[in-house]
């Protein structure tokens, strides 16, 4: 056996299951919170329990062929007979093989992307969506942009299958849900795991500080990593203890730009800054577009002024893993992102050094939270939350403050002393406050009023309509036509509680040599107000946006 599949058995012969009726009740929807892989696994070992005993049907989806392999392979030697798995990476023998037994009723338990949803079901007792909140589960079919999600709960009720929302932090639309009671807790009605510290338990434990970096500034200071986060990396070092650095940029600078001539590297096919990468088979610097694939080798100097470029500034995990082996050059340093982990083994491998070799800095992206809590973490920082928190999305101070959250959560809460750092240019703004204080309650408060005042969701939905030409007046054109045709049909019922918004300019402005202006229309949307609208290469239909 090897030595990940020993991984997997010691988690589960370590975890508890429950009896199948104290999981849920039949046709409702649920929410089970939990950050820490393990006790993911010991819910999910007692839905598979309960579908292998009453000889019933269980779909568990994943966000991404990674994830959907990792979980596989946790419960497959426990139950080789009755667990299959499907996504884009199976071959097209297997998926026939699998479509032919689950159609046959020989199969108890499904693990899948969303192509599991495409299964010829007869009936499904269960269904599990794990790590709910990821936007991974937003897919495409040539120009129409659905969230699979909405797919998979369409299912849930054609099925009359109870539905569980496996997630580490609720977004504000299940918050919301969940205190309107149209989703319940697992842990609040079942109280399957009441003898675990709370996470308002854990997070008091964890003492929270603010780095203003404009400081760092006036110092004269440029590293990704501040001073005074160094200190204290240094003090929890110096007790054998580890280190979490989290960024969500991977690449060494996601913004490359020369200070003499204001020169920004953009890909030259869409309107996006190149990302600077080390390719460590060859030893050379190159700059890659990471929406179309383009890329060009760097020489670290200006094309126009020919000055010498400064890369240690907006630097993803390569950079502040460079930065940390400079600083902390005795100390065991790991980085875990999608560039050096290619499968399931390397990343338990890295899992199982940080684990055993103290002390230990691990840097990573959302790939490395998958874990939840981290052995021996006694200190963990967010590096650049300003990079999340003013992306042009509705939905980017949730998803920053989710973000943060997690990374205060590895912190090992069985550890006397634990320690976060945010590390931010505007440490006034209230979702970097909210942090501060620890109080979810006071973000949910804030973020849900400034939605009500705006009419975005959960107050409204939101679709969105991308016109794309090559050209950036054509683009403008098209959708400013589309726009009054639009606002034209708004004026009568049933369509006069729609709300048609635009045109404006689609981030990024330019993709793939495509120019790309947008209409948004808030409000519930009947099926026919889009009906004669002709479909074609140059228009995206992005729903529930």
């Amino acid at each position: 056996m090897s030595s990940f599949k020993t991984f997997c058995s010691n988690l589960l012969e370590n975890s508890f299951s429950k009896e199948p009726e104290d999981i849920g009740e039949k046709s409702s929807k649920n929410i089970f919170i939990e950050d820490r892989i393990r006790y993911k696994l010991s819910f999910y070992k007692s839905l598979i329990q309960n579908a292998v005993k009453n000889n019933s049907l269980l779909v568990i989806f994943c966000p991404d062929v990674f994830t959907c392999f990792l979980l596989y392979q946790f419960f497959f030697d426990s139950y080789p007979m009755s667990l299959g798995v499907v996504n884009n990476a199976t071959s097209k023998s297997y998926r026939h093989d699998l479509w032919l037994r689950v159609k046959e009723k020989r199969i108890n338990v499904i693990f899948g992307t969303y192509h599991a949803a495409f299964l010829p079901f007869i009936n499904i007792d269960n269904i599990a969506i794990h790590d709910y909140n990821d936007e991974s589960y937003k897919q495409n079919i040539t120009r129409t942009f659905y969230d699979s999600r909405k797919v998979i709960e369409k299912l849930s009720d054609l099925n009359k299958s109870t539905l569980f929302f496996v997630t580490a932090i609720p977004d504000l639309i299940s918050t919301k849900k969940l205190r309107n009671r149209k989703i319940f807790s697992v842990k609040q009605n079942q109280k399957l795991f009441n003898f675990l510290p709370s996470m308002k338990q854990r997070i008091s434990k964890v003492e929270c500080n603010i780095i203003d970096m404009r400081q760092e500034l006036r110092k004269g200071k440029t590293d990704l990593v501040s001073e005074e986060l160094k200190s204290s990396i240094y003090d929890v070092i110096k007790d054998d203890l580890n280190v979490f650095l989290f960024t969500n940029r991977i690449g060494k600078s996601y913004l490359l730009g020369c200070d003499s001539c204001s020169k920004i590297y953009k890909c030259d096919n869409c309107e996006v800054n190149l990302v600077l990468h080390t390719d460590s088979r060859y030893g050379h610097d190159f700059l890659l577009c990471h929406y179309c694939g383009f890329s060009k080798v760097f020489i670290g100097i200006c094309d126009i002024c020919k000055k010498a470029l400064d890369i240690n500034i907006h630097g993803g995990t390569q950079a502040v893993y460079e930065e940390m082996s400079l600083c902390f050059q005795d100390v065991n340093i790991f980085r875990m992102d999608s560039e050096v982990i290619s499968n399931i083994n390397d990343q338990y491998e890295m899992y199982m050094s940080f684990n055993n070799k103290y002390p230990s800095i691990i840097i990573g992206n959302r790939m490395s939270l998958k874990f939840g809590s981290l052995q021996k973490v006694a200190l963990s920082a967010h590096v650049s939350l300003d990079s999340e928190l003013n992306l042009p999305n509705f939905k980017s101070s949730d998803n920053a403050y989710r973000s943060a959250v997690q990374c205060i959560l590895t912190n090992d809460y069985k550890l006397s002393k634990n320690r976060f750092f945010l590390q931010t240019f505007d440490p006034e703004h209230y979702v970097i406050k909210s942090i501060l204080y620890g109080s979810m309650k006071n973000f949910y408060s804030d973020e849900i009023k400034k939605r009500k005042q705006l009419l975005l969701p959960p107050f409204s939905k939101i679709s969105r309509i991308i016109l794309l030409a090559p050209s950036e007046s054509e683009s403008e054109y098209k959708a400013g036509n589309l726009y009054k045709k639009l606002v034209k049909k708004t004026s009568k019922k049933p369509y006069n509680n729609l709300l048609v918004l635009g045109p404006y300019p689609s981030f990024p402005l330019k993709l793939k040599n495509q120019f790309r202006f947008e209409i948004l229309i808030k409000g519930t949307l009947p099926n026919s107000f889009l009906n004669d609208i002709k479909i074609s290469d140059n228009i995206i239909f992005d729903l529930d946006f």
